[in-house]
């Protein structure tokens, strides 16, 4: 009887621990450059830009309501996609980086300080083909997104390039390139990876239920 009751316990313990996705698309969006000049600065409106034109460094950020912890559960793993509309406005080289921040403010400083979240290579993002840039988060990507969890968190977003960096992605002085212009296809959302706690398998149950019988009968003979 023990072992049966053994073996029901380890078939629970090792059912398989599935993910499931949560989707969360951002609320607002901007840029902001060197001359201290910003798209856009509130974080509930979607700007039209990504980047801005050339004689100056700009850097991105884009917005997101997470969800709390009680609804979502433990963050393991989490991407940011963001919609590349067409070819960034210079060309960025294919050796620039883009990389994630933790924006402490929505000015040109406060976008990209503190360590990386999460990068990618420009020429991985500059295609010349409209697609979603997936950018994976590392460990202190997830970390800062789950000690935001039930808030707001912002992510800043810089080039690599040190002069005149633009982006690695669609601007719109592009004709070629609008952001809030293609309707239902969101600038940026974040799929949250978290656990879903195994579930007792239907051999699993049969196994229990053999155990409780077992239980009883043994009782019934005593």
């Amino acid at each position: 009887m023990k072992k049966l009751l053994s073996y029901a316990a380890l078939a629970f313990l090792l059912s398989p621990v599935s993910q499931a996705a949560s989707f969360v698309n951002a609320t607002g969006e901007g840029y902001c450059n060197s001359y201290s000049q910003c798209g856009n600065t509130n974080k509930s409106v979607i700007g039209s830009d990504y980047s801005g034109q050339i004689y100056a460094n700009y850097k991105d950020w884009f917005a997101f309501n997470i969800p709390t912890a009680g609804i979502i559960g433990p963050i393991t793993s989490a991407v940011i996609n963001i919609y590349n509309y067409n070819n960034e406005f210079d060309n960025a080289s294919s050796s620039e980086t883009f990389n994630l921040y933790q924006a402490s403010s929505i000015s040109y400083g406060g976008l990209a300080n503190g360590p990386v979240l999460g990068s990618i290579l420009a020429s991985a993002a500059d295609t010349g083909t409209p697609h979603y840039v997936s950018i994976l988060l590392n460990a202190v990507g997830i970390a800062a997104l789950t000690a935001a969890e039930g808030g707001q968190f912002t992510f800043g977003g810089s080039d690599s390039t040190t002069t005149f960096a633009h982006g690695v992605f669609s601007d719109p002085s592009s004709s070629q390139a609008y952001p809030t212009g293609i309707p239902g296809v969101p600038v940026a959302y974040l799929a949250l990876n978290t656990p879903i706690p195994p579930i007792l398998l239907p051999a699993t149950l049969s196994i229990l239920g053999l155990g409780y019988s077992g239980i009883l009968g043994f009782n019934q003979k005593k």
